[in-house]
């Protein structure tokens, strides 16, 4: 019986076993990702490279101010005077910091030093006030060393004021070592010339300024200026400039530049007859500094005679003549060049 059934079951599924075949199982397919397609556009230009970036640079070390380059000591209208090359200063020993003042000036021409002396003014005030003032020269016998007192006593309240300076002499004048201001008789400051450094201290401020050739003081550049328009000689003449390095008590390194303008022969007050001078002017460099004129006597060893200094700007002004002590005019060409003639001094 069991057979039986078991024969009707195969009948059965007779027709499912002839159609089922043993397929083979497919190796599984490596999935791709999903992608899809946009329209195709022209690709843009390149876009530039950037620049790389560079490293931060350290920020330069600031450089000390240099101060302005003073034109020649003495140019001339007939024979100009070339500055010297930046190179030729000699900076050793100068202590860093300080402001450098490159290629300067040329060699002073070999002056003449004058015979000692002792130059008394009338001093007169724009306001009406008299005083006297006072110029002493005193080289030593040596013709090395010099001691210069230049003194100014006012009324009124202002008193003695007076400047010392003392120094070395050579073939380019003046070299001063020292000057000392005095008020009322008291030291109130100081300029020193460390020539052996080349700099200049000073007893109230605290920098320092370089030596420059040539550099004077608020005493000894009353008698160098006329030496460097005497040793110029026939070279002189209106528009002539004389520029001078002054070193001031206020620690400054200062360019007083003197120019010979036109003016009439010098009229002194006693004096009968006119004397042939020079006219050099000073014009102010800063708001209140002073205007400086300068009468030099052509035929009195060409110092100076008179003086005026005013306060720019304002009235205030301070008049010097002369009233002895000049040595006497000196022998004259009567081809000698004369100053030219546009009004009163």
């Amino acid at each position: 019986m069991a057979a039986v059934l078991v024969v009707h079951g195969l009948l059965l599924l007779a027709p499912s076993w002839r159609d089922w075949r043993w397929t083979p199982p497919m190796a599984p397919t490596k999935r791709s990702a999903s992608v899809t397609l946009a329209a195709v556009r022209p690709l843009p230009p390149p876009a530039a490279a950037a620049p790389a970036v560079q490293p931060h640079a350290a920020p330069p070390k600031p450089q000390p101010k240099a101060t302005a380059r003073p034109p020649a000591v003495a140019s001339t209208t007939a024979s100009a005077v070339q500055p010297a090359s930046p190179d030729s200063v000699a900076q050793e020993g100068a202590e860093p910091g300080l402001p450098d003042i490159g290629g300067l000036m040329p060699e002073l021409p070999t002056l003449t030093l004058p015979q000692p002396l002792q130059l008394r003014y009338s001093a007169q005030r724009n306001d009406g006030q008299p005083g006297q003032a006072e110029l002493q020269w005193q080289p030593d016998a040596q013709g090395e060393h010099y001691t210069l007192h230049w003194q100014v006593n006012l009324p009124g309240g202002r008193g003695e004021q007076d400047w010392q300076s003392s120094g070395e002499l050579g073939d380019q004048g003046l070299l001063p070592v020292r000057m000392v201001e005095r008020k009322r008789g008291k030291d109130q400051h100081a300029v020193n010339f460390q020539r052996e450094k080349r700099l200049i201290s000073f007893s109230g401020p605290s920098g320092m300024q370089r030596l420059v050739p040539g550099t004077q003081d608020r005493a000894s550049w009353l008698l160098q200026l006329p030496m460097i328009v005497q040793a110029l000689g026939n070279g002189v003449d209106v528009g002539t400039l004389v520029t001078l390095p002054v070193a001031t008590v206020r620690g400054d390194l200062e360019f007083w530049q003197f120019e010979v303008q036109a003016g009439p022969p010098l009229i002194l007050p006693g004096q009968a007859h006119a004397w042939p001078a020079w006219r050099l002017v000073r014009e102010p460099q800063r708001p209140y500094d002073q205007r400086i004129e300068v009468w030099l006597a052509r035929e009195r060893g060409m110092l100076p005679a008179q003086l005026r200094f005013t306060t720019v700007p304002g009235e205030a002004s301070l008049m010097l003549t002369v009233q002895d002590g000049l040595p006497p005019p000196a022998e004259t060409s009567a081809s000698a060049p004369q100053p030219g003639h546009a009004g009163r001094p």
